[in-house]
């Protein structure tokens, strides 16, 4: 579906005009996907305009706003006409932020890529340090840091939780158990994008499927330091959504990442990694009461590596990292899944494993327990998980 200019005449390759930069500078393009944030819109185009790298292009897609949001970015690029251009889907229609963020990269032409969402902003040296950053390390496709969560009112609230990838062993193995990259904090190489592909616009979390199949090619590095402003208000669409919410949504990554994966390709097809995603999808099918995919899923896990089972961050994750999710066990369910996780456990995994394995998950859920003891779970997740613990040692006894 073309796109509609809402200012000037669409230049011939269908790419907006540019800054031009001198002595071999980078062109960075940030695209900003928009959607009826009109209080917000000025704050994250002017942070965007004031960077302290010049040569930065902004592409401003209107993704069918129905306030004035359309209106406010039209004056920017009416005021900036090299450095701000504005795009609307054809009829002005709404399609959705994965849409309007594939469109607004597709308008653009700069060698380095930012993507930043119309209610928040960035830090005012953000593109200059992280286009230093990679100038100097051409071996790095992405790059990304914390942000500063702000309010409404834009004072600071907190800062994201941001895991230093880069220093672990595998960052792909990591980011197949969560998404650990705020989208607003990311820089990426232009090239690593049209090698990977754009955003996948079925699924709603498509950031952090996105993410993963940049890593399954390209390393990816971290700088200390907010790069980016977060805004938490009441209109923000992750803001109070049930469990289940993004239960389906992690689920819909897993199954679009295993049906894709031999065409991702790179290290996706690391056979531990692929275990990794059937893992991954047993806990979920099992949160989601499929237990019946949940068992043909963990049985392809173990078919494919059996070392998956000795894999102490999906099995600490439950206490610590995947409190979000749908795993409200009562006692009972508790021991159920866990008698469902050993047996399944013993049935398929190499006889040498099973009992490096069984030993190996207590020590690890002893581990996360201590962290819950120090604040880092809640008490209702801290007796969960010494019930897992209680079960699985009844299990091992046995």
């Amino acid at each position: 579906m073309q796109a509609q200019r809402s200012i000037h005449t669409p230049q011939p390759s269908g790419r907006a005009k540019e800054p031009r930069p001198r002595g071999g500078a980078p062109l960075v393009s940030v695209c900003m996907p928009s959607f009826n944030h009109a209080a917000f819109l000025p704050t994250a185009i002017e942070s965007v305009l004031k960077q302290t790298y010049p040569y930065v292009q902004l592409i401003i897609v209107d993704d069918g706003s129905t306030d004035k949001s359309l209106e406010i970015a039209q004056g920017y690029a009416s005021r900036y006409p090299e450095r701000v251009q504005v795009f609307t889907h054809e009829g002005n229609a709404h399609r959705g932020v994965s849409a309007t963020a594939n469109l607004a990269f597709q308008r653009s032409s700069g060698g380095y890529w930012c993507g930043l969402s119309s209610d928040d902003a960035f830090v005012r040296d953000k593109v200059e340090r992280q286009v230093t950053f990679l100038a100097e390390h051409p071996e790095i496709g992405l790059v990304y840091g914390p942000a500063t969560v702000i309010d409404a009112d834009g004072r600071r609230v907190g800062l994201t939780f941001a895991r230093d990838l880069s220093r672990e062993p595998d960052p792909l193995r990591s980011l197949l158990e969560g998404n650990y990259l705020h989208p607003r904090t990311v820089m990426v190489r232009r090239d690593c994008l049209e090698k990977v592909g754009l955003r996948d616009e079925s699924l709603e979390y498509d950031d952090w499927e996105l993410w993963i199949r940049i890593a399954a090619h390209y390393k990816i590095a971290f700088l200390p330091g907010p790069v980016a402003y977060y805004r938490i208000h009441p209109t923000s669409t992750a803001i109070g959504q049930p469990p289940e919410f993004h239960r389906d949504r992690n689920l819909e990554v897993m199954q679009a990442l295993e049906a894709k994966t031999f065409k991702v390709g790179g290290a996706l097809v690391n056979p531990f990694n692929r275990a990794m995603i059937k893992l991954n999808l047993a806990y979920l099918y099992f949160c989601a009461a499929d237990l019946n995919r949940a068992a043909e899923a963990m049985k392809a896990a173990i078919a494919i590596d059996p070392a998956v089972l000795l894999e102490y961050r999906f099995l600490a994750g439950w206490l610590i990292r995947r409190q979000r999710e749908v795993a409200l066990f009562t006692r009972s369910e508790a021991r159920d899944y866990i008698g469902w996780f050993t047996a399944h456990a013993s049935v398929y995994a190499p006889t040498d494993m099973r009992r490096t394995g069984a030993l190996d998950a207590i020590w690890r859920l002893k581990f996360a327990l201590l962290l819950g003891k120090y604040g880092f779970v809640s008490r209702q997740w801290l007796r969960r998980g010494e019930l897992l613990l209680e079960t699985l040692r009844a299990k091992w006894r046995r």
